[in-house]
């Protein structure tokens, strides 16, 4: 059973994610995949093995303030 997590693409247009994302030297779709991870709203994929880094505290508070949330969960 495979899940889909869904979430608005303007997220990755939001400047403080672009800020966390160079300063990670990634994407800010890598940003919000371990945001979910290690907010702990969806496991880590062999995608995420790739990372080597940890969202800190106050990068993990700031996206938790943006509302950064799923906005659709599908399992099929």
């Amino acid at each position: 059973m495979a899940t889909k997590i869904l979430l608005s693409k303007d997220l990755v247009e939001v400047e403080a994610i672009k800020f966390v994302a160079r300063r990670h030297g990634t994407t800010p779709e890598k940003v919000l995949v371990h945001y979910l991870v290690q907010s702990g709203i969806m496991k880590a994929d062999g995608e995420f093995n790739g990372e080597d880094y940890e969202l800190a505290p106050n990068e993990l508070a700031l996206l938790s303030d943006l509302g950064v949330q799923p906005s659709k969960v599908e399992i099929k």
